[in-house]
C-alpha cells in the first residue's frame, strides 16, 4: 500500500467524495459501519482517520465524514449505537451500556452478509437471538482476542477467517438470562420461574445471583469489574441461569454456605454478612420478594438463633412463626418467671442457643418445642416462698432444713449463681403425713407444729432431730395427725413435752449460771459473753441453755486478762499495755465487764514476754 494510499488525508485538497462509499444496512452499528468505510478505502483504522479528519478542523469528524461518504438523514437512521467517546450520537441507551474496546461476532451471521450488528455491541451482550448461539470476541486460531479499533471485520491478523470460528450453542433458559442482562426491555413479564423484573431490576438480579458463589458475595455486588470482556458477562449469566433453574435449593445452599462457616452463637447479621444486606437493602424492591421469601423460609427451618423484634428487616410472620423465640417471650408463653427459666437453664434440664454480638451482648433463645416442658418445669420448681406456704413453715425454718441437708433444693445458692434457692415439689411429698387411724383426742391434748416453732422456743438443733423423727415416722414418743399443710399437723402434747425434756437431760445442757461455775467466771461476766455472742447458747421454755461442748469451745479458744496477768506474774492493768493487742471483748471493746482475748492472737507476745524475763 503507497504512502498516499495509507494517508491520504495529508493532503491540503480533499475530494467532496471518497472513492468507495458503502451503504449503511439496517441495524448495523455505527462502529461497525465506520470500520467498513476504512477497509473500503484502504485506511489504516478508525482512529488514525478520525484523528486525521479531526486535524482539518472544518467540520466535526464524523459530520466531515458523512460529507465524504455522502451519508444521508434516512441512511443515518439505519445505523444504531455509538461512536467511542465523545462522538456519541443517536444512541437508544446511555454510552455506559456499550463496549467500545472489543469486537463480538456471531460466525453464521458474518457468513450472511459482512458487517457488525449493533445487537453485538452493547457491554451485555452474549447471545446472537438469530443463530441461538454465544458470541465470539477471540480468533479460534490464535486466541487473540479481536479488537473494534481495526480495518476490516472478517480475517483476524493470523489470517484466520472469523466466519470459520465455531460459536458455542446456547440453551433456551441461557438466552432469557443474557437478555436480562443485555435487553432487559424486551423480555416478557412473568417470563420462566414466575419472575416479573425489568429494566435494571432484571439486571441487578443477574450481577447478584450472578456472582454468588459458596455464599459469599462481592463488597460491590452490582459495579462488576471487566464487564466490557465477554467472559465476565458469560460467567455472571451461567452462573444466574444455574441458579435459577434450580430455585430455590440452589440459593438454599449458598445460605448453608454461610452456616457451615459461621462460629457458633454468631448473630443473624454476622452469619449471612453481605448476602443479607443484598437480600434486604441492595435488592429492596418488590420486584425481589422472591428472594426474601425464599431467605425467610430458609431460616425457618435452620436457623437456631432468636428472631425477635430486633430484626426489623423480616416479615412479622417469619418473627412469630420462627421455632426459636427469646427467653423473655417464652417466660410468658409459658407463664414461668424469667428467673425460673434461667435457673433451670442453669442446671441443665433445658436447652438455649445463645449468640453473643461484637458488642458483648448475649441474645438467648429457646425452641417452641420446649415451652410444654418449660411449663411443667415452672410448676414443679418452686422457690422458698412458695415451699414455705406449701408446708406452711417459715423460711428461717425452711434454710435450717436445708443446711441439715433435709429438704434438699435443686438449685442452691451456696453452689450456684442464682440469687434464690428451687426447691423440686417431688421433693415435699415426704413432708405429706400419715393419717393416725385410732386418733381420739381432745383439742386441749393436742398441740400444731406451728404452735410449738412459735412459743415453745425450740433450739435448732432440737427443730431439726424432730423434723427427722416426723419423717422417719418414729411416733414411739409422740404421736402425729396430718392435716392440711405440714406446720399445721397435731402432736400429742403430753408425749412431746416429754420426748422434748428427755432430750434436753440427755444432751447435758447447763444454764447460764451453770456454764459461769464451769468456766470459773462471774455470773453477770458470761451473760455478757452470751449477749456478744462469744458463748453460744441456745433458748428452751425455762430459758437460755448452754451445751457443754460449747463451754469447752469458748475455754479452749479465749483466755481472760486477769488470767494472763497471772502468768505473766503483773496485774491486769499492766499487762494489758505489754500485750499490744486488740482484745476480742472487754469494757473499751464492747461495754463489757472483763477483758478477753483469742489464744491465737497473744502466744506471739507472750514468747516476747518470756523472752525479755530470761
Amino acid at each position: 500500500m503507497n504512502s498516499q494510499l495509507s494517508n491520504p488525508l495529508t493532503n491540503e485538497q480533499w475530494p467532496n467524495r471518497l472513492l468507495i462509499r458503502p451503504r449503511p444496512i439496517l441495524g448495523e452499528s455505527r462502529v461497525g459501519y465506520l470500520v467498513r468505510i476504512v477497509h473500503s478505502n484502504g485506511y489504516e483504522s478508525p482512529t488514525k482517520l478520525l484523528n486525521a479528519l479531526k486535524a482539518v478542523g472544518k467540520h466535526s469528524p464524523i459530520q466531515y465524514l458523512k460529507l465524504l461518504v455522502g451519508l444521508t438523514s434516512e441512511e443515518d437512521m439505519k445505523l444504531a449505537g455509538p461512536l467511542p467517546s465523545r462522538w456519541n450520537k443517536g444512541s437508544n441507551l446511555p454510552d455506559k451500556e456499550y463496549n467500545y474496546k472489543y469486537m463480538r461476532w456471531c460466525s453464521e451471521c458474518l457468513r450472511e452478509s459482512a458487517h457488525l450488528r449493533n445487537d453485538w455491541n452493547g457491554k451485555y451482550g452474549l447471545i446472537c437471538d438469530i443463530h441461538k448461539v454465544f458470541l465470539r470476541v477471540a480468533c479460534t486460531q490464535c486466541d487473540a482476542t479481536q479488537m473494534l479499533d481495526r480495518n476490516d471485520v472478517l480475517f483476524c491478523r493470523c489470517g484466520m477467517d472469523l466466519r470459520d470460528c465455531e460459536c458455542e450453542d446456547a440453551s433456551e433458559f441461557i438466552r432469557q438470562m443474557a437478555n436480562l442482562l443485555d435487553r432487559p426491555n424486551k423480555i416478557k413479564r412473568g417470563f420462566e420461574k414466575g419472575l416479573n423484573l425489568q429494566d435494571s431490576k432484571a439486571r441487578q438480579l443477574s450481577f447478584f445471583l450472578g456472582q454468588l458463589k459458596d455464599g459469599l458475595l462481592p463488597p460491590q455486588p452490582l459495579k462488576v469489574v471487566g464487564l466490557d470482556r465477554i467472559d465476565v458477562v458469560k460467567a455472571i449469566a451461567v452462573q444466574a441461569v444455574q441458579m435459577l433453574e434450580h430455585w430455590p435449593n440452589s440459593f438454599y445452599r449458598e445460605l448453608e454456605c454461610c452456616l457451615n462457616r459461621a462460629k457458633p452463637g454468631s448473630s443473624l447479621r454476622v452469619v449471612f454478612g453481605r448476602l443479607y444486606r443484598a437480600v434486604y437493602i441492595d435488592c429492596r424492591g418488590f420486584e425481589f420478594d422472591f428472594l426474601r421469601k425464599a431467605f425467610e423460609e430458609f431460616l425457618l427451618t435452620h436457623w437456631k438463633g432468636a428472631v425477635c423484634n430486633r430484626n426489623r428487616y423480616l416479615s412479622k410472620r417469619t418473627r412469630s412463626d420462627h421455632p426459636y423465640i427469646s427467653l423473655s417471650k417464652a417466660s410468658l408463653l409459658a407463664g414461668v418467671e424469667l428467673s425460673k427459666l434461667r435457673d433451670l437453664v442453669s442446671i441443665g434440664r433445658l436447652q438455649i442457643r445463645t449468640i453473643t454480638t461484637k458488642s458483648g451482648r448475649k441474645i438467648e433463645s429457646l425452641h417452641k418445642d420446649e415451652l410444654k416442658k418449660l411449663r411443667l418445669l415452672g410448676m414443679e420448681m418452686l422457690n422458698l416462698g412458695e415451699v414455705a406456704n406449701y408446708l406452711d413453715l417459715s423460711q428461717r425454718r425452711l434454710r435450717i432444713l436445708i443446711n441439715a441437708e433435709i429438704l434438699r433444693p435443686m438449685i442452691a445458692r451456696s453452689k450456684s449463681c442464682s440469687s434464690r434457692w428451687r426447691v423440686s415439689i417431688q421433693k415435699l411429698r415426704k413432708f405429706d403425713l400419715p393419717i393416725a387411724e385410732d386418733w381420739d383426742y381432745d383439742d386441749k391434748e393436742v398441740v400444731s407444729l406451728k404452735h410449738v416453732l412459735s412459743y415453745w422456743k425450740l433450739s435448732d438443733t432440737d427443730f431439726v432431730e424432730l423434723i427427722r423423727r416426723i419423717l422417719r415416722q418414729e411416733n414411739g414418743s409422740f404421736k402425729v395427725q396430718r392435716q392440711a399443710s405440714f406446720g399445721k399437723a397435731l402432736f400429742l402434747k403430753r408425749t412431746l413435752i416429754d420426748w422434748l425434756r428427755s432430750r434436753r437431760e440427755k444432751a447435758g445442757l447447763v444454764t447460764v449460771d451453770g456454764a459461769a461455775k464451769l468456766l470459773g467466771i462471774k455470773q453477770q461476766v458470761a451473760y455478757d459473753l452470751v449477749k456478744v455472742g462469744l458463748l453460744k447458747s441456745e433458748t428452751s421454755p425455762k430459758g437460755l441453755v448452754i451445751h457443754p461442748l460449747s463451754v469447752e469451745a469458748f475455754s479452749n479458744e479465749y483466755v481472760s486478762l486477769s488470767s494472763l496477768a497471772k502468768a505473766m506474774k503483773t496485774t491486769p492493768r499492766k499487762a494489758l499495755p505489754i500485750l499490744g493487742i486488740v482484745p476480742a471483748t472487754g469494757p473499751s471493746v464492747d461495754g463489757s465487764r472483763k477483758y478477753f482475748f483469742k489464744r491465737d492472737d497473744i502466744r506471739f507476745s507472750l514468747k516476747i514476754e518470756a523472752a525479755l524475763n530470761t
